[in-house]
């Protein structure tokens, strides 16, 4: 999934729990979203944090090794 320029993308398998809050917030600094996903929320709280954004999430993954 990508942000709204394609300039960062995300392939996640998990959920975020606080995407709700999280997409209120980066709306609030102008981000614009495609559709209702928590995962798009990862790509525009990714631009605005780099690898930091992990501080921010509540969420749970699943990691599977490749």
């Amino acid at each position: 999934m990508p942000n709204e320029d394609a300039s960062v993308y995300v392939v996640y398998n998990g959920e975020i729990y606080n995407h709700r809050e999280l997409r209120a917030e980066l709306e609030g600094r102008g981000h614009v979203f495609r559709g209702t996903s928590d995962t798009e929320v990862l790509v525009h709280l990714y631009e605005d944090l780099g690898d930091r954004m992990v501080e921010r999430l509540a969420w749970h993954l699943r990691v599977r090794p490749v």
